[in-house]
């Protein structure tokens, strides 16, 4: 995953580089987009489909994750998160990315997360993000019990939106939920 992201020049952004990412990637890519001469992707012009798969994977490092638990989830260890296996789809529309609804299960938290990130504007995630602590739920074999248990308790509900080329976390309103 690190050397895919390097190839990739981090997508050309800057929140989650190479040197934040571990673990295997694999993926079916069907898209299309421009590269200059010296092999790098011309901005806003990725076009298609990506279905990938994540294992093993950990997010190392990542300084906005490590400052919240400064504040938040002390004992958790937010330097170092282990992702389970994780699929997903993502659509390329040029300067933005579709996020199809996924559920994230971590050493640290869990969370659902769907929406557009845009690499310039337009982003608009939702982020549903339980408050349990994952490490309640590891003994539960029974899959259908774990996901029923993932959601119980304090259950955050946020956004990440796109305001004057800054992202900025909101509240997600029960209204606006729905409209999702």
């Amino acid at each position: 995953m690190k050397e895919f992201f390097h190839a990739f020049d981090n997508f050309g952004q800057q929140s989650i580089t190479n040197k934040n990412l571990k673990g295997f990637l694999s993926a079916n890519v069907n898209a299309s987009g421009n590269v200059t001469a010296k092999g790098n992707i011309v901005p806003k012009s990725m076009y298609g489909k990506v279905n990938f798969t994540l294992d093993k994977a950990a997010l190392v490092g990542f300084e906005p994750l490590e400052k919240v638990g400064k504040f938040v989830f002390r004992s958790r260890n937010l330097s170092n998160v282990q992702l389970e296996k994780l699929n997903g789809s993502l659509t390329l529309r040029g300067d933005k990315v579709d996020i199809s609804p996924m559920k994230v299960n971590s050493t640290a938290l869990n969370f659902d997360v769907k929406g557009v990130y845009g690499f310039n504007s337009g982003t608009n995630i939702a982020l549903d993000i339980p408050l349990r602590d994952p490490k309640k739920s590891a003994d539960i074999i029974d899959k259908e019990e774990r996901a029923l248990a993932r959601m119980k308790g304090i259950v955050l509900h946020l956004k990440a939106v796109d305001e004057d080329g800054e992202i900025k976390i909101r509240w997600n309103k029960k209204k606006d939920r729905e409209a999702n």
